[in-house]
């Protein structure tokens, strides 16, 4: 790790790793449990030099190698957990939040289905026909139905999406007492926002690879209206939902007035870069966080 470390140094390499809850809650995709985000956090400070898109201009103060920590959607579990935690070790972080969700205080509709998954009895699950699962979800499979469900409703446009999850909703309210994973309020994004980095993950979490570039376009005014009304600031970054997009879409937010577009890729970013590539991040042991926050995610893929 060392060497790798020094490497990256050397090679003046941006680390971008790219989160998404801090959670204990079972079954939740994409996660790294709370005491692993608290024991993580000051192995990487004595590592590298944590730092937000906004420094990216100014020179360095550490011969570290520079690395952001970027959150996406704007989950509640980020006020609640994450937050204290990096507050207790002083560090600042990117968060790109979702203006529908936050208007309706419900998640992706992927974040969705994946809800009802991990949480529904294995009658109800075997009954109901989901995206990519059209015999149901596997109740002893659960967090593979998660993966394949939202995959497959992910791929399509975000009319269709709506359109199929329309059709789904009857049998989804068949679970009763069932909650979604709840997301940030407005209040909570301008709590945020004063110690954080806030930045747009597009306005519903569209596939923007599947949509026009007009419609991309539209979606990124619509992310600046809603900030500048509702958190008195624009946007400087732009995080593209689900790591889709298609050639020249980057330059489409570039010229939309973005400072920082933010992809997925699995690939280090550069300091004087404005595309910026990111290494999606979870956890199950503090030996898998240190290995992904390296860019190793093969030692432990899934």
């Amino acid at each position: 790790m060392t060497l790798k470390i020094f490497t990256l140094s050397r090679a003046k390499a941006l680390t971008i790793l790219n989160l998404h809850r801090v959670t204990a809650s079972p079954g939740s995709c994409a996660s790294i449990g709370p005491s692993q985000f608290d024991e993580l956090l000051p192995w990487l400070k004595a590592r590298f030099s944590l730092i937000g898109f906004d420094e990216l201009s100014r020179p360095l103060a550490s011969d570290k190698p520079p690395m952001i920590i970027s959150f996406d959607d704007g989950y509640k579990d980020f006020i609640d957990i994450a937050a204290p935690i990096l507050e207790k070790h002083r560090v600042r972080v990117n968060q790109n939040v979702l203006p529908a969700a936050i208007e309706t205080g419900r998640p992706p509709m992927n974040v969705i289905l994946q809800d009802f998954i991990n949480c529904a009895p294995a009658r109800l699950l075997r009954e109901v026909p989901l995206p990519g699962l059209p015999n149901g979800a596997d109740p002893d499979k659960r967090a593979k139905s998660c993966l394949r469900c939202s995959s497959a409703l992910k791929a399509q446009p975000i009319a269709e999406q709506k359109a199929q999850f329309s059709k789904l909703q009857p049998q989804i309210e068949r679970l009763e007492n069932f909650r979604p994973s709840p997301m940030m309020t407005i209040e909570e994004v301008r709590q945020i926002a004063q110690s954080h980095e806030v930045g747009a993950h597009s306005f519903e979490h569209a596939s923007m690879a599947t949509e026009t570039d007009d419609y991309l376009r539209n979606d990124a005014r619509k992310c600046r209206e809603f900030f500048l009304e509702r958190l008195s600031f624009a946007p400087k970054i732009y995080a593209f939902p689900n790591g889709s997009y298609r050639a020249g879409q980057p330059e489409i937010l570039r010229a939309e007035g973005y400072t920082h577009v933010l992809l997925g890729d699995g690939r280090y970013s550069r300091l004087d870069a404005w595309r910026h590539y990111r290494f999606n991040f979870y956890a199950d042991s503090q030996a898998e966080a240190r290995a992904r926050s390296l860019g190793w995610p093969c030692v432990f893929a899934r």
